[in-house]
C-alpha cells in the first residue's frame, strides 16, 4: 500500500489556517492581559484610598497633598501625601528609615540635593502599590527622558529632567488638587492660602459627598517638558510631581484625561498642562474616590461632569460615570 504525505499546497493551506488562527486568539489574548492590569491597578488605588482613610480616622483629617512652604519658591518641594500614607500601606520601616523621618520639612528635597549633591536616603525605593503594571514608567526617575518622535521621522525626543529629581522612586498616582483650590490633596500654600483651599481636609468637608469626590488618579506621564517625573515621595522642585488637578470649564485650556493631540499615548509633550489625569489604558484612566470606590473614567468625559469630580464643594453630583 502506498503511503501519502501532504502536498504543498495542503501544507500551506494548514499554515494559513494557523496564522489566521493565531491572529485571532492574540487580541483576545492582549485584552485579557490588559483586563488584569486594569484590575491589579484598580486595587493598588483601593488601598491607597483605604490607606488615606486610615490616616484619616487616625489623625483627623487626610493628609496633606505637599507639605511645601508658604514662601512661593519652596511650596511645591516637600513630603507628599504618599510618603504620609507608608505606615498604613505595609510600609512602615521604609517610613522611618527616610532620613529625615517623614515630617513637615518644607523644602527637603532642594535642600538635600543642594547640601549632598544626592536624594534623602531611601527615596530610590520602588512601592509596587504605586505603579500601574501598564505604565512603562521606569522604576526610577531617570536623567534622560528618551520617546521617539510621533511624527514618524525615527527622530528620539531627549529630555533632561530636574537633576534634584533623578533616582527617585516614581508614581503612576498623584492626588486630586481639584481646580480653584476645591480639591482634597493640596499643596500647603495653595490650600492655606486659596478661597476655597484647605490644607489637610477633613472628611466632613468634602461637602459634595465621597462618592462624588475624586481622591486619587492616574497620571503617568513626565509633563508637557519631559523633565517633571511623577514620585511616590512628594513634591519636588519645579513642580508638585504628586499631584493632578481636573479642568475648569471657564478655562481655555482644560486638562482633560489622556490629553494628548495627534502623536498618541506617549506624546506626553504635547499636553496642554502638567497635571493630567493619564494612562496607558486604552480609553481612559483609573481613579479612587474618597469613599474608597475605584472607577475606570472614559477619556471623552464631559467637561462639567470631570470638574464636578474634581471638586469637593461644587454642589453637583456626578450622574452616570
Amino acid at each position: 500500500m502506498r503511503s501519502r504525505g501532504f502536498t504543498l499546497v495542503e501544507l500551506l493551506v494548514v499554515i494559513a489556517i494557523i496564522g489566521i488562527l493565531i491572529g485571532m486568539l492574540l487580541p483576545a489574548v492582549q485584552s485579557v492581559r490588559e483586563a488584569a492590569r486594569r484590575t491589579a491597578c484598580s486595587n493598588n488605588l483601593r488601598q491607597l484610598t483605604l490607606a488615606m482613610h486610615i490616616f484619616e480616622s487616625s489623625f483627623g483629617h487626610f493628609p496633606g497633598g505637599v507639605y511645601g512652604s508658604l514662601d512661593e519658591d519652596l511650596d511645591d518641594d516637600g513630603w507628599g501625601w504618599g510618603a504620609f500614607t507608608l505606615p498604613f500601606l505595609e510600609q512602615g520601616n521604609l517610613s522611618q528609615n527616610l532620613i529625615p523621618n517623614v515630617e513637615d520639612d518644607p523644602g527637603v528635597f532642594d535642600r538635600t540635593f543642594h547640601t549632598t549633591g544626592s536624594m534623602v536616603v531611601n527615596g530610590d525605593t520602588e512601592i509596587s502599590v504605586f505603579r500601574c503594571p501598564t505604565s512603562p514608567l521606569p522604576a526610577v526617575a531617570p536623567a534622560i527622558t528618551s520617546f521617539p518622535n510621533p511624527n514618524g521621522s525615527g527622530n528620539i525626543l531627549t529630555f533632561p529632567i530636574f537633576e534634584e529629581l533623578v533616582g527617585y522612586g516614581t508614581s503612576d498616582y498623584k492626588g486630586n488638587a481639584g481646580r480653584a483650590n476645591e480639591g482634597i490633596l493640596m499643596k500647603r500654600r495653595d490650600g492655606v492660602l486659596g478661597t476655597n483651599g484647605v490644607f489637610e481636609c477633613r472628611l466632613n468637608e468634602i461637602f459634595d459627598g465621597t462618592s462624588n469626590t475624586a481622591l486619587v488618579a492616574e497620571s503617568s506621564y513626565a509633563g508637557t517638558t519631559g523633565r517633571k517625573w511623577p514620585i511616590w515621595a512628594g513634591g519636588n522642585v519645579d513642580d508638585e510631581t504628586t499631584l493632578m488637578k481636573v479642568g475648569d470649564i471657564a478655562d481655555s485650556i482644560v486638562p482633560k484625561i489622556n490629553c494628548w493631540e495627534s502623536g498618541g499615548p506617549t506624546a506626553f509633550w504635547e499636553s496642554p498642562d502638567d497635571d493630567c489625569a493619564w494612562s496607558f489604558h486604552p480609553g481612559g484612566a483609573m481613579f479612587g474616590f474618597a469613599d474608597g470606590s475605584t472607577h475606570f473614567i472614559d477619556e471623552n468625559i464631559t467637561d462639567q461632569t470631570y470638574y464636578n469630580l474634581g471638586s469637593r464643594l461644587d454642589g453637583r453630583v456626578l450622574g452616570q460615570l
